[in-house]
Formats: structure tokens, sequence, C-alpha cells
């Protein structure tokens, strides 16, 4: 049977910055998830990149100064469901890469 506790935190409004990001990304909650928050980072063909939990806290951030400059896909999934997703950039890298 359906738990309504099981539910996403819907009303826990979620803040990605900065956007676009260098090496730093910050994921904010205005709020403790009632339950564990995991996040997810995919390159824009889907590709997971990274995973990383929000426990008990607000704010998690994350190192992304390995990723390419470019598009990047998250999405953060609490008890089996779609708490938020968006997009961020990841630009301004130091070293210029060859296209």
């Amino acid at each position: 049977s359906m738990n309504i506790a099981s539910s996403a935190d819907v009303n826990n409004k979620v803040t990605v910055y900065p956007n676009p990001a260098t090496s730093m990304i910050n994921f904010s909650l205005s709020k403790v998830p009632s339950s564990q928050v995991f996040i997810r980072i995919f390159d824009m063909t889907g590709r997971l990149e990274r995973e990383d939990q929000l426990s008990r806290t607000k704010n998690l951030q994350v190192n992304i100064a390995s990723l390419p400059a470019g598009g990047y896909y998250y999405n953060m999934i609490q008890n089996n469901r779609l708490l938020h997703s968006g997009i961020f950039i990841v630009g301004g890298k130091s070293v210029q890469t060859k296209k």
C-alpha cells in the first residue's frame, strides 16, 4: 500500500549555485530533508558522472573540477521519487580544451 510519508519533500525548495560553475557547485535545500536525498549528475548524453548523498543536512558542495566544460543534467531523488531536476553549465575552465 502507498505510504504517504514516503513521498518526496515537494515543498522543500532547492537552490543550485553558482551557474555557470567552475570547480564547485552547491545544492541547497530550504529545510533538512526528512530522508536521504541522492544527487546524480549526468552529462548531456545521459552518462552518470557522479552521485552524492545529502543526509541530515540542507547543503551539499560538490567538487566538479574534473568535469569538462559544457552542460550537465542533475536530478535529486528521495525515496525513489524525483525531488528536483535541472541543468547547470560548467564553464570558464582555465585550461582550454580543443573541440
